[in-house]
């Protein structure tokens, strides 16, 4: 207003047509940014790439993401999404550009005009020096101005060192498991702890101390025992999460650690207790088990199979958009499931796995959530499922579970006890030893019956 005043005293007509054009391209410039943050950052902003670079970096996931080698692929994903909306936004922001350059052109043609005005009075002998050069001043002044850093590529750029620095960081420890041999198509035979001791970081108490476990191929192998006898422990040694303390692994005879780690973890098939239910399509939520096995989306598919084995595929078939459903009711179009229905699906990730070559299955209690006939039923049709594998070889399975009653029909039973095997054997042949197995029974059962609900009986084998 100040500048305006100060024109109008040396030409009104100027004042009022440069208040005018001036302030109409001020607000104009105003709107049209304000505009671009909230489309930007309000109506579109890259969730799915967020999301995909959280599963990356959470460490609630992190077993998922090694097992089932799904770096590269969230990387992938990660990067294609954030372009997608990177393009956008780059087109939108070209279409703005445009209305910015009228926006200028006009004020700026304004102001040209009014300094060609002062010149040319200047030099008629119209107007003094003193006031020719205040006007040209205050013209100065009235014109627009952006911001000359743009706030996003500000950040972006003082980002950039450290980019650089943990990628050189990641190039000099691309993997800290070592490896070379080939696990071409074991186990074949066994699967063997020689004397294995595992103690986790920063503690003096063993877990599992000197432990001696075979697991044999193609055999249902059940492991049991108390809170921290070790169960899950061994699960993750297998899965080379952790590297054994003292003792080693051996796989038909081979150390483990000689194992290419990668190509060993394509041979299991592994379903925790925490397992990920991740809001992507029903589709992506079963092919993750085996990314390199992921098929079309014809009806006689492996993802199709595994989920019709365990009663998936009728799920999914009744959802909105059958296979492509995102399981999250947080997207449009997106539907959750109930724990049930998740179990199933988490079971047919696991069977999809198998169905891509996967010779060890590992189920660490992925049942525990539900209620006990629910689960002894889930049990018993994905015993009867291993039993009938459709591989060329026989499945080796390996079962964890807290629940007595869903491990019954298992091959053997392996009872943890202190880190090590205090028993094993068949069903009948624990019980008939009365040892800790039969008291685990018998106290278990015992617990039920007190809660009310019986314990189900065993299918008939």
């Amino acid at each position: 207003v100040g500048y305006v005043v100060v024109l109008s005293v040396l030409s009104w007509p100027l004042g009022l047509a440069m208040f005018v054009i001036t302030a109409f391209g001020h607000l104009e410039m105003h709107r049209l940014m304000m505009t671009q943050i909230r489309q930007a950052f309000l109506v579109e902003s890259p969730t799915a790439a967020f999301y995909f670079r959280d599963l990356g970096i959470s460490p609630d996931i992190a077993q998922d993401v090694r097992i089932f080698g799904l770096g590269s692929w969230l990387d992938d994903r990660y990067r294609s999404s954030m372009l997608e909306f990177l393009h956008r936004s780059w087109k939108r922001r070209a279409l703005f550009g445009w209305s910015f350059v009228a926006v200028f052109a006009a004020t700026g043609a304004a102001i040209a005009s009014g300094m060609a005005y002062f010149a040319l009075g200047a030099a008629q002998g119209d107007l003094g020096l003193r006031s020719g050069i205040l006007g040209l001043t205050t013209l100065m002044a009235l014109s627009p101005r952006v911001v000359p850093e743009d706030i996003q590529v500000a950040y972006g750029a003082n980002a950039v060192p450290a980019i650089l620095a943990a990628e050189a960081a990641a190039a000099t420890v691309a993997s800290n498991l070592p490896g070379h041999l080939d696990a071409g198509d074991a186990p074949q035979h066994t699967i063997r702890f020689e004397r294995v001791s595992f103690r986790y970081p920063n503690t003096d108490h063993d877990i599992l101390h000197e432990l001696d476990l075979e697991f044999r191929a193609g055999e249902r192998t059940a492991l049991v025992g108390i809170n921290g006898a070790g169960k899950t422990t061994i699960v993750k040694l297998l899965c080379r999460l952790y590297e054994p303390t003292a003792g080693r692994i051996t796989i038909d005879g081979v150390d483990l650690a000689d194992l290419e780690p990668a190509g060993w973890l394509r041979r299991l098939a592994v379903l925790f207790q925490d397992f990920v239910r991740y809001e992507l399509t029903a589709r992506d939520n079963i092919e993750l088990g085996a990314l390199a096995r992921r098929d079309g989306p014809s009806d006689g598919d492996a993802a199709s199979r595994a989920a019709a084995r365990v009663g998936a595929g009728r799920i999914i078939d009744d959802l909105d958009h059958g296979w492509d459903t995102v399981l999250s009711a947080r997207y449009t179009d997106g539907t959750d499931l109930s724990g049930g229905q998740w179990q199933r699906v988490a079971f047919a990730r696991a069977l999809f796995a198998v169905e891509a070559g996967a010779q060890v299955l590992v189920l660490d209690e992925p049942t525990a959530n539900l209620d006990v006939r629910a689960e002894a039923e889930l049990y018993e049709q994905f015993l009867d499922l291993t039993a009938s594998s459709s591989s060329a070889r026989p499945l080796t399975t390996v079962l964890v579970s807290h629940r007595l009653s869903t491990v019954r029909r298992a091959d053997r039973i392996v009872v943890l006890d202190g880190g090590r095997v205090a028993e094993q054997g068949t069903h009948d042949e624990l019980l008939a030893a009365d040892g800790i197995y039969a008291r685990m029974v018998t106290a278990q059962a015992a617990r039920y019956a007190d809660d009310g609900e019986a314990e189900p009986e065993p299918a008939a084998s």
